[in-house]
Parts: C-alpha cells; structure tokens; sequence
C-alpha cells in the first residue's frame, strides 16, 4: 500500500503534487472543456452507430434497391431531436445536453451529404420522380419534424 502512494506522488496526481510538471491528465481533471469535448464524443459515437443501425436495416428489408428510407428516417428523426434539445436550451443552462445531443449525436446521426449524394444519383440517372420525392420528402419531412420537436418540448 505505501509503494502505491509513493508511486502516486511520483507520478505527480493532481491530489498530491505540488507543481504542474506533468500534467498529462490535468485534460480530464482540470480543463472546464474536457466535460463538453467528451459530451460532444460520446454523442457522435452513439449517433454514427444508431446511423449504421437504422440505414443498414433498412437496406437490408430492401435488399439493397429502391429508395433510401433510413436516410430520410435519420434525417427526420434527427430533426426533430434538434428542434426539442434546442428549444430546451435555448436559455444556455443546458449546454452540455445541447452538445450530447444536437451537436454530437445529431451531427453524427443525420446525414446529409448522404442525401444529396443519394438525389444526384437519381438525378444522374434521370430518375426525376424519385429525385423530386427524395428532394421534397427530405426537406418539407425534415421542416415539420424540427416544428414537432418544438412543439413537443412546449407542450
């Protein structure tokens, strides 16, 4: 037990040292940004999965063909999300829920460049209907979605 506490105080812990000669871990401990970098993370970890999760399942029920349903299913889920988090931290005491959620998760869940990847193809390939319902779908799907997000957080 004491070659422990020696260790500690050699490896300088933020309990015992008396000097920031090594700091290393002052990131985790002692930065007032640390909190909001992690929530940021974590959330673009847990998005980026539910992402994959939802758009390969709706590739596979597809096998592969026809439309793109789990990117509009993230895009307008995830709008939604953003219209309830921001609206219930528009006042800033949430910040760190904003960032999980809006900034991390939303940014890694939605997917954008996906869609309009997704319409220049149909456009390439002079799907035009299709093109117009991926287009019109999206944006109008997505608009509502924010809206019910802020009507939900309001009641």
């Amino acid at each position: 037990m004491y070659g422990l506490l020696q260790c500690q105080r050699r490896w300088s812990s933020p309990l015992t040292a008396h000097s920031r000669a090594d700091d290393s871990y002052y990131f985790l401990v002692g930065d007032r940004h640390a909190a909001k970098h992690l929530c940021v993370a974590f959330g673009a970890v847990v998005g980026a999965l539910a992402r994959f999760f939802i758009t390969h399942l709706s590739s596979e029920l597809s096998h592969h063909h026809g439309f793109p349903y789990g990117t509009l299913i993230v895009n307008v889920v995830g709008c939604a999300i953003v219209g309830y988090v921001l609206t219930l931290t528009a006042d800033h005491d949430h910040d760190r829920w904003r960032l999980l959620m809006a900034t991390g998760f939303c940014g890694a869940f939605t997917t954008f460049s996906a869609f309009a990847y997704e319409s220049v193809v149909y456009l390439h390939e002079a799907k035009f209907g299709t093109f117009m319902l991926n287009i019109v779908g999206n944006n109008v799907l997505c608009l509502f979605a924010v809206l019910l997000g802020v009507r939900l957080h309001r009641g």
